[in-house]
């Protein structure tokens, strides 16, 4: 349709940067959000396995959904990690057209399927850290909150972490940036007693049953791992060349584009 035409202009209009003709900055274009969906693209369209990106059978990838997670403060939140690969649907409407899932309150709700045997959530970086905020004076940081959205999303579907073959955390981030702070967070003994810290600050008897039935038997089977984009090309790089090429140029770009040393919140 015609205006497929007129958002295509708009974005490639990112190629005149240098002659001042662009419309939109370029970092809206070549950002990890951006380079993590031509990654997952990939990787669902050639089913290559032996990766911790690997899809399997029937799993999809959606961009930007939410995770419903438990909260000291109410009932529930959303988290919304930049992508979920798994055996899922996707709101509202992917629910009612797939008995297999539990019910969902929006249209940007993820659900995992009741025989899920795959359900990773994944945070890319290009250049920033991971944000963090105090919660009844404890500090979580982003791996902590989607950790407990996705604990919480399935323990509220009934689906037991136990039965699902390929349960992972992963960080995305550029191989040149220091790592340490990244090591830190997904480390899973730092994960559970945060998330312990958080839960007996809460005197909540329902938050206390989430973390028994579900976030303890839920860290059992969760593996964290953080992967380079470099480790990602050069595996596309062992079975597809031309992709290879394809992706190196829009992470090369994305790495040229980043915003760095600015506070943009004070501006």
């Amino acid at each position: 349709m015609q205006y497929y035409k007129e958002i295509m202009d708009v974005m490639t209009s990112v190629e005149n940067y240098f002659n001042n003709k662009n419309n939109i900055l370029p970092s809206e274009v070549y950002n990890e959000g951006w380079m993590l969906r031509l990654i997952l693209k990939w990787f669902s369209d050639k089913r290559k396995s032996g990766y911790p990106l690997s899809f399997n059978k029937d799993a999809v990838w959606f961009s930007e959904g939410m995770l419903e997670a438990i909260s000291v403060k109410s009932k529930s939140k959303y988290v919304k990690p930049d992508a979920i690969i798994g055996n899922i649907c996707i709101g509202k409407h992917g629910v009612l057209n797939n008995k297999n899932c539990a019910k969902a309150n929006a249209y940007f709700d993820i659900r995992p399927q009741f025989n899920c045997s795959q359900f990773i959530a994944i945070e890319a970086k290009m250049n920033s850290s991971l944000n963090k905020n105090t919660v009844n004076g404890i500090k979580i940081n982003q791996v902590t909150k989607y950790v407990i959205g996705m604990s919480y999303v399935l323990h509220q579907s009934k689906v037991k972490a136990g039965n699902i073959d390929d349960l992972a955390f992963y960080l995305l981030f550029p191989a040149e940036n220091k790592k340490g702070e990244f090591e830190k967070s997904i480390n899973r003994d730092n994960i559970k007693d945060n998330v312990k810290l958080l839960v007996e600050s809460s005197h909540n008897d329902y938050i206390n049953e989430w973390y028994e039935n579900g976030f303890i038997p839920f860290m059992d089977h969760l593996k964290t791992g953080l992967i380079t984009w470099e480790e990602i090309l050069k595996f596309i790089c062992e079975f597809d060349h031309d992709a290879y090429e394809i992706l190196n140029t829009f992470y090369t770009k994305c790495k040229c584009y980043k915003i760095e040393g600015i506070d943009l919140d004070l501006l």
